[in-house]
């Protein structure tokens, strides 16, 4: 990812990356706020699934499972990723979201979340990514390299 801000904005890099950072952080926040809202209990804090789910390490995560925000997360990197320096890289573009599939599939397989958690947090990080480019589009167009 740096390689390739280097590579397309240039000494401008550096202002591309710095909305990167704030899109992870406002798309953590966004999700955290969203599951201390909701206050869903996690599969593994679930007093009826506790004792059928797989747990990895005794790790049973927070307490609250809705919105996951690794699938927030990974998902609004992607699609800002593939927004703005991904469009022509079939092969980057793919691996993305093979990251993403993975990310989601190892919160559901560690009893962290539900499905339908996931499913949420791709649908939020998705929405973040969108409004986050629209926000920054004029401001990464002037980015380009000088």
């Amino acid at each position: 990812m740096i390689y390739l801000s280097v590579k397309k904005y240039g000494g401008n890099s550096w202002k591309y990356l710095l909305i990167i950072a704030l899109l992870i952080l406002l798309s953590d926040q966004i999700s955290v706020f969203i599951k201390n809202e909701i206050m869903r209990y996690r599969p593994s804090h679930n007093l009826d699934l506790k004792s059928i789910i797989h747990i990895v390490k005794n790790k049973h995560g927070g307490l609250y499972s809705f919105v996951s925000s690794h699938a927030t997360n990974t998902m609004a990197l992607t699609v800002f990723l593939i927004l703005t320096l991904l469009r022509n890289q079939r092969t980057m573009y793919a691996i993305m979201i093979l990251y993403v599939l993975i990310a989601s599939y190892s919160r559901i397989y560690l009893g962290l979340h539900y499905p339908f958690d996931i499913l949420a947090g791709w649908i939020t990080g998705f929405v973040i990514a969108v409004t986050v480019y629209a926000v920054f589009k004029k401001r990464i167009i002037t980015f380009e390299k000088k």
